[in-house]
């Protein structure tokens, strides 16, 4: 039998092409094993050495194969190449039959009996499903027919005119629409084939339960196992088909399905085990690390899948650039994809062609912004700067015609002899076409109106901190004071003050009265006076004749972040000479509770705030608790993390408790507020570490001379956040196995989750890593980072980032996500951000909800900053020096104090000042 077995993959997926391989030999062995690589070798491994041929993709017989590989993704182009491959195997080989099948396949029984199925077919296809699902899990039936009746993980031919005929035609389609295009019906290779069983003679749908078995087809197929090997529905298993499966969740049938848990398949289960284990002894965890040949242009830039048609906007560079790999072409690839977008026949300032082709595969945007050439351009370039960016992996330089049309339109000055107005309220006026038609010229005649607005319904409706109120109010007066005559400074006045009534659901009337009595004692009437504050429900707070100071509520003895929060709090007032008093809470969740770094001090419990260090999910059963200040009538703040950008809905009742929510970041801050009915400021964390003694690296069984990499996280706050398995694979993507260099994990609580703790210890095996799961004293954890050369973050969410701060304020460099929370302190003059993109978070993340994202960090990006960091003393010095001075001079308790003062001192005066004094 003149047969050959082949597959298609890039580098990453080469342990699935030999674990393929490996089961083609051992039931095949007179079949040719094949594997066509997507990629180049790059020295990472050895063709030679491998059970199989290896041809490059680059050598089969493509039309402009440079472009060819240039215009699609990764997933595209692995698919777009195999009938080309298929063609050129059957002929260089003169094979009189092929099977080509996905590299995440494995075989476990012959497959010469397929051919004598149907002796007259020349084209061998298994459907995706041969029988209807009937439950609302996915994949359903409608997710099927997007996707093709056929799965092309498998496809077997009869070299004959026909199936030579199909291969040609298969060719002129994938040519140029090999691509995931839903909207246009088109799925990579897939679609194309639902059209072979009508196009084309000798055709077999092969319908036998044991071809291609995967999530897809289970619920119709019984998987047993006996002594023999394993049945499906009692006939012999062939092929299983573990498409989605991630040995990094061995737990987890497939990504792209919730319809199982490995737990409920019963024989099945075994299948998934063995396959995971035969991926890690052919090196799966190198191979994954290993970067994509194609994924960049020849200087090292990353090519931007969004921009890789670059020949539909552009034909003729085709002509003009012989490789788009090349510096030319990147030069030209930059060039065309920065050249405005034309709206009208006249080009649209900071709109690239870019940027409209992202907008353009978006649906999203275009719902929440629908005319980016008009009232929602600047809010769309906002967005391509921050979630766009990190959502299509753009580098800067395809970021520069935004950037430079929002600085450009902030600096374009007022109309002449107007006053200006702050920055959010133009940027609120440009994207809102309402009051574009309410107030026509809000720089001028109607600035007064236009104020009066954004103080009382704008308020409502954008949340609006006290930090945006004050200068919209002192504005407000401003304009007032130029306008003449006393009754009509009173007139706007009631105005105003009729229209903050209704706008939080009071008495317009007696907002009238407040307003009348206001202007008639005035003795000053150019006195900024900011509008009263109120709770949740419009309601004025009612005063207690209670003292200035604040009572500080929270698991003050916990070792966990949000106990360090607290005591960050107390720290911060007591050098700001607030007094406070301390109330502990215990808290219900298994880690230590023996920090003594803040102990009570004497004095009134019951002081004007309460600021609870308690997060939303826990606030109700707290407050439970009539002993944590339920009730009191005092003001009660709520100091939050949260480490996504969507805050949960669930517990939008935990609101209900507070007058005002503090949170320690801009992005936490972002999160909560969209949710929010009350005020939501940021007040961030204060450090202030001293150690009692000078530590060494023995003190923790870590060698002397390597540069050391460390990296502290707690399997309490979800294991795949933190991503430690991530800083494992950019430290042996950076230095394999040489000795020069360590990284270090400190784990805190591994007890909790042991099993998390050894899936860590079986990827860092054979490499230079130090896992140091055991507990240490807070003073013991800084001494750790003291003696450690840098500290390394590759989450993908962080409220705050304590541990990156707290290296920074040691003098240590920081590689950091360049996501969330650490944004406000980890600056890329003064740390090493990588990039990422948003993702998915998936399901068993709890307590974050499965279609929320999070960053997923480019672990190669990663594994330059170490290489860079490691080989130049001159990065080191910089970014140890500027990290340690920034952090120390924003994140000192006397910085933090003096914020933490002034709001105090702030909502103190909205409580006790009546309205216009």
């Amino acid at each position: 039998m003149n047969l050959a077995i082949c597959t298609i993959v890039a580098k990453n997926y080469l342990a699935q092409a030999r674990v393929l391989m490996s089961s083609v030999r051992k039931w095949n062995p007179e079949a040719k094993r094949i594997v066509i690589l997507v990629d180049q070798f790059d020295g990472y491994f050895d063709p030679s050495g491998e059970d199989f041929e290896t041809i490059l993709s680059q050598d089969l017989p493509i039309p402009a194969s440079k472009w060819f590989h240039f215009k699609y993704s990764i997933l595209e182009l692995n698919t777009a190449v195999k009938p080309y491959a298929l063609e050129f195997l059957i002929r260089r080989y003169s094979l009189a039959r092929i099977v080509y099948l996905d590299p995440d396949i494995q075989l476990f029984s012959p497959l010469q009996s397929l051919f004598d199925t149907d002796s007259a077919a020349s084209i061998f296809l298994t459907p995706h499903l041969t029988a209807p699902n009937t439950d609302e899990r996915q994949p359903g039936d409608l997710d099927i027919l997007r996707a093709g009746a056929y799965n092309l993980g498998f496809l077997a031919l009869r070299a004959t005119e026909e199936s030579n005929r199909f291969l040609r035609w298969w060719q002129s389609k994938l040519y140029e629409l090999c691509v995931v295009d839903l909207a246009r019906g088109l799925f990579v290779d897939q679609r194309w084939v639902d059209l072979v069983p009508g196009l084309f003679s000798g055709v077999c749908i092969l319908r036998d339960p044991g071809y291609n078995v995967a999530y897809w087809n289970l619920s119709h197929r019984k998987i047993q196992r006996s002594g023999a090997g394993y049945t499906v529905n009692g006939e012999p298993l062939r092929f299983f088909h573990y498409s989605g499966f991630d040995p990094a969740e061995p737990d987890t049938v497939s990504k792209h399905q919730n319809r199982y848990q490995l737990n409920a398949l019963g024989d099945a289960r075994a299948l998934f085990g063995d396959y995971r284990e035969a991926l890690l002894r052919h090196a799966y965890l190198d191979c994954l690390r290993w970067p994509y040949a194609y994924g960049f242009f020849a200087n090292g830039e990353p090519v931007p899948d969004i921009g890789r048609p670059v020949h539909h906007e552009s034909p003729a560079m085709l002509d003009v650039v012989d490789d788009p790999y090349s510096d030319a072409g990147f030069r030209a690839f930059v060039d065309l994809w920065n050249q405005p977008a034309v709206n009208h026949g006249a080009p649209v300032s900071g709109i690239s062609r870019m940027a409209f082709r992202i907008y353009g595969i978006r649906p999203d945007v275009q719902a929440v912004m629908p005319d980016i050439f008009g009232t929602d351009r600047i809010r769309f370039l906002q967005w391509l700067l921050s979630n766009g960016k990190a959502e299509h992996g753009l580098r800067d330089y395809f970021l520069s015609p935004a950037m430079e049309a929002l600085a450009a339109d902030e600096r374009a000055a007022p109309h002449p002899g107007r006053t200006d107005l702050p920055l959010e309220a133009r940027r609120i006026y440009r994207s809102r076409k309402d009051l574009q038609r309410r107030f026509s010229d809000p720089f001028g005649e109607d600035q007064q109106d236009y104020l009066t607005w954004l103080l009382t319904y704008g308020q409502r409706e954008y949340k609006w901190s006290i930090e945006m109120i004050l200068p919209l109010r002192r504005q407000w007066e401003e304009c007032l004071a130029s306008r003449p005559g006393y009754f009509a400074a009173l007139l706007h006045r009631l105005r105003l003050s009729g229209l903050t009534a209704s706008a939080n659901g009071l008495s317009t009337l007696g907002a009238w009265r407040s307003a009348w009595k206001t202007w008639w004692d005035r003795s000053d009437p150019g006195v900024t006076s900011p509008l009263p504050a109120q709770d949740h429900n419009g309601v004025e707070p009612s005063l207690e004749p209670r003292t200035f100071g604040v009572n500080i509520v929270g698991y003050l003895r916990a070792e966990i972040g949000v106990g360090e929060a607290a005591r960050s709090s107390v720290r911060s007032v007591r050098t700001a000479d607030i007094p406070f008093g301390i109330r502990n809470i215990v808290p219900n969740a298994p880690c230590r509770n023996e920090d003594r770094g803040v102990e009570p001090v004497a004095g009134r419990p019951d002081h004007h705030f309460n600021l609870f260090h308690i997060n939303a999910d826990m606030t109700p059963s707290v407050f439970a608790e009539e002993k944590n200040g339920a009730g009191s009538g005092q003001y009660n703040i709520g100091y939050w993390a949260w480490e996504l950008e969507q805050f949960p809905d669930r517990w939008s009742s935990s609101f209900d408790y507070y007058r005002e929510i503090w949170t320690l970041s801009t992005f936490c801050q972002r999160a909560i507020s969209r949710n929010s009915p009350v005020p939501v400021v940021t007040i961030p964390l204060s450090l202030e570490i001293a150690l009692s003694r000078n530590y060494a690296r023995a003190d923790f069984g870590i060698p002397a001379e390597p540069f050391v990499f460390l990296t502290v996280f707690d399997v309490l706050s979800v294991v795949q956040r933190k991503n430690p398995s991530g800083v494992i694979a950019a430290f042996v993507q950076a230095f394999q196995a040489d000795p020069r260099c360590r990284l270090v994990l400190k784990v805190n609580n591994g007890s909790a989750k042991p099993g998390e703790i050894a899936k860590l210890r079986e990827y860092a095996a054979g490499y230079p890593v130090t896992i140091i799961d055991r507990t240490l004293t807070r003073e013991e954890t800084y001494g750790l980072m003291s003696v450690a050369d840098s500290v390394v973050s590759l989450h993908r969410a962080e409220g705050f980032g304590l541990t990156l701060a707290e290296a920074m304020y040691l003098g240590k460099p920081v590689i950091a996500t360049g996501y969330s929370g650490n944004l406000d302190f980890t600056r890329p003059d003064n740390s090493l951000l990588v990039d990422y993109r948003l993702v998915p978070i998936g399901p068993n993340q709890e307590p974050y909800d499965a279609s929320c994202l999070w960053a997923d960090p480019d672990i190669t990006h990663a594994a330059s900053h170490m290489r860079n960091l490691v080989a130049s003393r001159e990065l080191y010095s910089r970014l140890s020096r500027d990290g340690e001075s920034y952090v120390r001079t924003h994140l000192s308790p006397a910085a933090v104090g003096a914020q933490i003062k002034e709001r105090l001192r702030t909502i103190n005066r909205q409580r006790t000042e009546p309205a216009g004094k």
